[in-house]
């Protein structure tokens, strides 16, 4: 496959599974297939890398269901300490976290992701924690908190992250969903399926 999409005025769907036939006097609903077209393999391929993040970047051990913390602190702290003591970060990582912090809230809808501003973890991690109950963190009810270690190598991750956050786990049923997930594997699972 060294090719995305193929164009051509000639039928080829039996040939290439890629393949698009077109009028050979262009119109709209050419465009328009086009388009579809080409909006199916971007969401391909971002739902393929992602695939590869969560099972690259992602480790049952940081996988914590029904925590409950004194406030956002008490979570980044114990959080922090699981990646310094698997040897994922080094001794300053929670302190980079803290200060990340101190600069703007990383919290939105019901979701945090607490992370440092430097992208020197020995290795790229997200931590999951699902909360037993809410936590407010400064102005935002959070029920899901993703702590985010990026090794230098990965800060593209980071973006995708980011990315597959703002897309999913913004809609109120989808976070539900995943929310209810008992066990790592589960949680990866239902992750994957919204992909």
């Amino acid at each position: 496959d060294k090719y995305d999409l193929v164009i051509s005025t000639i039928q080829l769907n039996n040939l290439l599974p890629n393949a698009i036939c077109i009028d050979p006097f262009f119109s709209e609903l050419d465009q328009q297939k086009i388009s579809n077209k080409i909006d199916e393999i971007i969401k391909k391929k971002k739902k393929i890398k992602f695939k590869k993040i969560l099972h690259n970047f992602t480790d049952e051990y940081f996988f914590s269901k029904q925590f409950s913390f004194n406030g956002k602190y008490e979570a980044i702290s114990f959080m922090c300490q699981q990646m310094i003591s698997k040897k994922i970060t080094n001794d300053l990582f929670l302190n980079d976290v803290l200060e990340r912090e101190s600069l703007s809230s990383t919290s939105f809808n019901s979701v945090a992701i607490p992370h440092s501003t430097n992208m020197n973890a020995y290795k790229t991690m997200i931590n999951f924690c699902i909360l037993e109950k809410p936590l407010l963190w400064d102005n935002n009810k959070v029920y899901l908190i993703l702590l985010v270690a990026i090794n230098h190598n990965d800060e593209s991750a980071f973006a995708e992250i980011y990315d597959f956050i703002s897309s999913v786990l913004m809609d109120d049923q989808q976070l539900d969903d995943i929310l209810k997930a008992i066990n790592y594997s589960e949680f990866i699972n239902k992750l994957e399926k919204l992909l």
